[in-house]
């Protein structure tokens, strides 16, 4: 899991966006889909 030590992520005006729960996203804090190949882990 990254460490976003600004606690500041920047986002799009219009633009959906989901997430992370699992931990395991590359573009942590954000959902890049990795929970899929976890078994028994939704978004």
């Amino acid at each position: 899991m990254s460490n976003n030590s600004e606690g500041k992520i920047k986002v799009e005006a219009g633009k959906r966006y989901s997430w992370c729960n699992c931990g395991k996203s590359n573009k942590y804090p954000l959902c890049d889909g990795s929970h899929r190949e976890l078994e028994g882990i939704q978004p």
